[in-house]
């Protein structure tokens, strides 16, 4: 084989050395590459650690807060990120405000390379927050003010511009979140649990961000719905469900608007809330609205209400504006009270502030050289001397309360007064407080009582209302003390009746009342205080009630509701006590047909001291109504007409003198034969006239110008007021014994029978008979003085005239006669002086209560 040259050898060389070389840079490329992709991975393992160290030490220029986090990973390809643990803390840098225990992001790199950061999602898991709010505003406000003026400044926006950076945060959620709201300047905590978010896209501008919140309230109430929120107005609306909610956590929100200790209650509704999260009380409510077992109460402990169940359809309602607008409002098994104070005011008028002020004051202890706030206390400062309602707006379009109990008391009386009415439905339709409204209610009262009241008007208009009542089978002993106030009289039994409609127009009340009892009676009149009304009202009950125990009366009220104590149940007291007044000033007018029968006088006859059977029947009533009241006293008083008594007494002794001298025996007693004789005689006969003359002849009288009457009243005059007291003696005891024998079961002193008194008979005229006065609480009262129907003594003294004329014309013709006679009556005249009326002129014809 030939040997090859230097230069064949170079040439065959060559392109094994090019091998190598390429070897060699392919190697230190595989090399090199390697280092490049071993440098990013090592790249990418340390940066997470390398980004969480410079993030830790750079917190506060980037974040505002000192912030701290374990296991930050970055997967910088995949633009996802995680990290556990993170925490971001107060500015004190020692306590925590927000905490996070695990949180991924995913970031679209490719949105990058057209300059915006879009945010694929977030996922927060046990997220924990505390939102401390004070009077001067929150403990985040540090970190708005760094954000604002760090990224939403003029100058950060322009940055933001010139980069063209548009961020955007899709796909938000957060599971078993808990975030803690305290408002300091009230002591009151809200804490939600369970907290889970969703939201499609955070909206970072003027808008408002959709977010499905999930989330336990104060580890009780459920809060379920969507929650649009926007971050740079911190405006927020709510549209969910509540459940289980007590409602006794809003109390300390509620008491610079209303004067209530405690609020209880369980809340289920479908709201809607609408308002500013830096003005919590002044959001807008609205939705269905129900709570179970709820109760307020004063601070004195009281009732202010309480219902079984409460159900609302709330059209709005503010706290803040005191704006109350409801579709319907109903209650079941409601209970409240109402009470009028001993000072005037009630139990309610303190319930509504008017314009309040709340100051905060501040108790703090010293502990070394700093001061620690221990308490805080809410002041409520109000305006007492404006109307409570003023200012406040209440619409209710449907009004439906049912089984209601209301507890009535009133104050201001003697003896506290204190009325429970159960089983009370309240309605109305389209009802305003500032508008004229229909409010029917019914109720049950004690003992089977029961009430209808319809009223129509408006609670900021008085001057023009009216007002529809009726009660029904009212208990009257449990008023007693509200009758007794007003009367003295404490009520011992009997039940009520009363219509009532009053209207008022234009500040004047005009109304009718229609009043009805039975068997109303009241005790003895209490004499300790002196009774606004000083009415006679035993009298009043005893001469109006009828023969069935029945009282039924009419009432016309009148009156101005600008008095300066004016109220209605005082008008209606007025009505009844003017009434009693009447009745006192003429009670037979007043009395029922049966007591008009028992206690008008009754008439008898003047010269007989014997009853007939009508006058026993008679007495046989009065005895009766006495004994069906055992307080009632009666005293019967005898009244003649004095001046016919004397005359027709002077008149029977002249004929009996007559007829005695006209017996063979004068001195013998005169029976009843006799005595219907004397009565035949004829006072203007000649004989009798004749007779006369001849005594009063006698006695040297000259009889020429005198009547018969005068004549015998000249003859017997000064016998005859001896005569007519002994007739008035003796019927008195004809009464007496026969009510002592047939009713002797009549109260003691219950009937009586008045003494005769002959100086007060001289001024009596009219019928004789026996008059009836009433002794009712030691007081007396004249039938016949006070409305009885009187005798006519006009009809008695024409009567009288009459009898005198025919007696007059009668004497002119025994005159004529006389002298035609020659003295015939003269001479046929009885002989002799008659200084005394004859024995048994006037006699006694034996009704004693022997032979009844």
């Amino acid at each position: 084989m030939k040997e090859q040259s230097s230069s064949e050898k170079i040439k065959s060389s060559e392109p094994k050395r090019r091998c190598r070389w390429w070897r060699i840079v392919m190697w230190l490329f595989v090399a090199l590459l390697s280092i490049v992709v071993l440098a990013l991975a090592a790249l990418i393992i340390w940066l997470g650690p390398i980004a969480e160290s410079f993030i830790e030490h750079n917190d506060k220029e980037y974040v505002g807060r000192h912030l701290t986090m374990d296991n930050l990973s970055i997967r910088l390809f995949d633009g996802i990120a995680t990290v556990d643990n993170v925490m971001l803390y107060e500015a004190d840098d020692t306590t925590r405000f927000v905490s996070i225990g695990r949180a991924q992001a995913e970031l679209d790199m490719r949105a990058l390379l057209d300059g915006e950061i879009f945010v694929r999602s977030v996922t927060l898991a046990e997220p924990v927050a505390r939102i401390d709010q004070y009077a001067e505003g929150f403990n985040f406000d540090d970190l708005l003010l760094f954000i604002d003026e760090a990224y939403l400044s003029d100058d950060a926006e322009e940055e933001v511009e010139e980069e063209g950076m548009k961020l955007t945060i899709a796909n938000l959620s957060l599971t078993d979140g808990e975030v803690t709201y305290y408002d300091k300047e009230l002591d009151q905590s809200w804490v939600l649990s369970e907290l889970a978010l969703a939201c499609d896209e955070l909206i970072l501008d003027d808008a408002f961000t959709n977010i499905d919140i999930h989330a336990c309230i104060n580890d009780t109430a459920l809060l379920e719905g969507v929650v649009c929120y926007n971050l740079e107005t911190s405006d927020f609306r709510y549209d969910g469900v509540l459940e289980e909610f007590e409602l006794g956590q809003t109390i300390k929100y509620v008491t610079p608007y209303l004067n209530v200790r405690d609020l209880q209650g369980v809340v289920r509704g479908d709201v809607e809330l609408e308002g500013n999260i830096m003005d919590i009380m002044a959001m807008d409510i609205r939705g269905t609205l129900a709570v179970n077992g709820f109760k307020a109460i004063y601070p004195d402990g009281t009732l202010i209400l309480s219902a079984e169940h409460l159900e609302a359809d709330v059209a709005e309602l503010n706290l803040a504006k005191e704006l109350y607008l409801f579709d319907s409002v109903k209650a079941k098994g409601y209970a409240t009270r109402m009470v009028f104070n001993a000072d005037g005011t009630t139990n309610l008028e303190s319930l509504f502030y008017n314009n309040p002020e709340l100051s905060t004051e501040t108790e703090e202890q010293a502990v070394g050289e700093d001061m620690y706030s221990v308490t805080e206390r809410v002041t409520v400062t109000t305006d007492t001397e404006v109307a409570p309602l003023k200012g406040m707006t209440l619409r209710i379009g449907d009004l439906s309360l049912s089984g209601g109990a209301v507890e009535y008391g009133d104050m201001t009386l003697h003896k506290p007064f204190v009325y429970n009415i159960s089983n009370l439905s309240i309605a109305a339709r389209n009802f305003d407080l500032d508008a004229k409204n229909r409010v029917r209610v019914r109720g049950r009262l004690p003992k089977q009582g029961s009430m209808l009241m319809v009223w129509e008007g408006s609670l900021s208009d008085f001057y023009n209302q009216s007002l529809l009542a009726t009660l029904t089978n009212v208990d009257m002993p449990t008023l007693s003390p509200f009758i007794e106030h007003y009367t003295a009289f404490p009520v011992t039994s009997g039940n009520l009746t009363f219509r009532s409609q009053n209207v008022v127009t234009h500040g004047r009340i005009s109304g009718v009342n229609q009043l009805g009892t039975y068997k109303f009676q009241v005790d003895k009149k209490n004499k300790e205080f002196k009774p606004e009304f000083p009415v006679p009202m035993r009298l009043g009950i005893w001469v109006l009630t009828d023969k069935d125990d029945h009282i039924d009366v009419d009432l016309a009220l009148k009156g101005s509701i600008d008095e300066p104590e004016f109220s209605l149940r005082k008008v209606i007291f007025r009505a009844i006590g003017n009434l009693l007044l009447k009745v006192a000033a003429a009670p037979f007018q007043w009395m029922a047909p049966n007591k008009q029968d028992a206690f008008q006088s009754f008439e008898v006859e003047l010269l007989s001291s014997a009853l007939n059977s009508e006058q026993y029947a008679h007495l046989d009533k009065i005895a009766e109504e006495i004994k069906k009241d055992p307080t009632l006293k009666v005293r019967l008083v005898q009244r003649v007409n004095y001046s016919r008594a004397v005359r027709d007494i002077a008149d029977l002794n002249l004929k009996m003198a007559y007829y005695n001298a006209t017996q063979v025996d004068e001195g013998a007693r005169l029976d009843m034969l006799d005595l219907a004789r004397v009565n035949e005689l004829k006072l203007a006969s000649k004989e009798v006239v004749a007779f006369a003359d001849s005594l009063l002849t006698d006695r040297g009288i000259d009889p020429a110008r005198m009547n018969t009457h005068t004549k015998a009243m000249t003859l017997y005059g000064e016998y005859v007021d001896n005569q007519l007291e002994s007739i008035m003696k003796r019927r008195n005891r004809v009464v007496s014994d026969y009510m002592s024998f047939q009713h002797p079961d009549l109260p003691i002193d219950g009937f009586v029978v008045e003494d005769v008194d002959i100086e007060k008979t001289r001024a009596i005229s009219g019928k004789n008979r026996y008059a009836v006065v009433l002794i009712i609480d030691d007081t007396e009262y004249d039938i016949e003085a006070t409305g009885a129907p009187k005798d006519d003594d006009a009809k008695d003294k024409s009567e009288d005239k009459a009898e005198d004329e025919a007696v007059e014309a009668a004497d002119n013709n025994v005159e004529s006669a006389a002298l035609a006679d020659d003295g015939a009556v003269a001479e046929s005249a009885p002989v002799g002086d008659v200084e005394t009326p004859a024995e048994g002129a006037v006699v006694d014809e034996g009704n004693t209560s022997d032979n009844q």
